[in-house]
This record gives C-alpha cells, structure tokens and sequence, in this order.
C-alpha cells in the first residue's frame, strides 16, 4: 500500500474507497488545516483521518486506543470504528469551531466542564516518572523553537524570556503538581460548536499524561470559566500564564 503522503486527493480517496467499498459517495469535503493529519469527510456522515507523515501511523494508533477507553464524556469525541493501514474512519461530528465571545460564553462553560472531567474522570493513571518526564518535553521544545524565535527580540528580551523558561522548568521539576491526561493540542479548532454550544471535542493525536495547566491556556477567555479549585491555586495559575 503506498502511503497516503505520497498520494495526491483523487488516489487517497480511490484507496479508501477500495478499503471500504460501502463508503462510496460523490460527495467528499477536505480538512487540510492540520498540520500532522487531514481528514476526508464522506457524504457528511464519515471522517478518514490521514496522516501527512510515516510518524502519524504510529499516532493515529495511539490515539484510537485512547479514544477507545474513555467513556462517559459529556461532548462527542471521535470513535474510530475502522483502521486500515495508514486509514481510519470515524463519525464525523459536524459543527463550526468555537469562536470564543466576549462576556458569559456557554460554549467555554462547557469546555471547561470537558477538560475537567478528562483531567480527573477518565480511567488509568499516569505511568511511572510522568511528572518527571514533563518538564523534559518542555525542554526539548525550548530547545527546538530558541534558535528561530529569540532573533525576533533585543538582546534584554532574549535574557528575560530565557529567565523567565528556566524559572518555569525549575517549577515543574518540584513534585507539587500531579500529571493528568492531557488532550496536548487544545486549540479553538479542535473544539466543535454548533448554535454556540459545544458539541464535540475532536484530535486527540497530541495527547499525554502532564501539567494540566497546558490544557486551559490554548483557547482564549478559557481561564474566565477556571473551577473554583484552580482559581485559588497561584502556582497553577502562573504556569497557565
């Protein structure tokens, strides 16, 4: 089977077609703002999700096998029913990404009832040093994204972000905070709206056991509908800043 990043629209859809003859439709509509997957939704009722390198095989697998155990969410989230190779379909969930408003928003209300009962609801728990393993990734990213983003500022500036990572790694190294499941990638893109209320949650391909503070910071006015418990907690608060 060719890999699908080598294959232009037409052959991805003649592939899919050919693993599931009972999905073919005329009617075809391309998700291409993904950086690491695209999503071919068919006749509006079913989504292939696609991987653009080798590396998505293995997280597309991973993400199915999470998506598998957890029940109860109190939105839709993607359900693979079929995985063929590099392929795999879900239900597509339909909607318009959250387009978060000023003032009292329902749709935020909501997801953060989500992200707290995918936090602290969900079954399993961490492995063995995730809390340990953490503030690594949050190095591997300094060091990757240092090189192309400190040339846009001051020498002063680059002293000053520089301080201010070292003082947030140094924080997450203390053992004061607990790893929780992390959607990883929680983005006003990722979060299904319809009539302004939310509806579905969907890429879950980032997904990791960390700080729980990664999840409330990607959506903007998110922090406005924070539980009680994390609004007292300053610590949580500045590595959410």
């Amino acid at each position: 089977m060719t890999p699908p990043w080598m294959l232009g629209r037409d052959q991805i859809l003649s592939a899919v077609f050919s693993l599931w003859p009972d999905c073919k439709t005329e009617s075809v509509e391309w998700v291409e703002s993904g950086w690491d997957f695209r999503t071919a939704v068919l006749d509006g009722r079913w989504a292939v999700r696609i991987p653009r390198a080798h590396a998505g095989v293995w997280r597309l697998r991973r993400e199915a096998a999470l998506l598998a155990s957890l029940d109860g969410a109190p939105v839709r989230i993607p359900q693979y029913v079929r995985i063929a190779g590099p392929y795999a379909l879900y239900r597509w969930i339909p909607g318009e990404p959250l387009k978060p408003r000023s003032g009292a928003d329902p749709a935020l209300e909501e997801l953060a009832r989500f992200i707290e009962w995918l936090h602290h609801e969900t079954p399993g728990a961490p492995p063995q040093g995730a809390s340990m393993r953490w503030p690594h990734r949050i190095r591997a990213l300094q060091q990757r994204i240092e090189p192309d983003v400190l040339s846009f500022f001051s020498a002063k500036e680059q002293r000053r972000i520089k301080a201010r990572f070292e003082s947030h790694v140094l924080r997450l190294s203390r053992p004061d905070w607990q790893p929780v499941l992390l959607h990883g990638d929680l983005l006003p893109e990722h979060v299904i709206c319809q009539r302004g209320r939310l509806v579905g949650v969907v890429d879950f391909g980032d997904w990791r056991w960390g700080d729980e503070a990664l999840d409330w910071c990607g959506v903007p006015g998110l922090t406005d509908c924070l539980p009680h418990r994390l609004r007292a907690d300053a610590a949580f608060l500045e590595r959410v800043q």
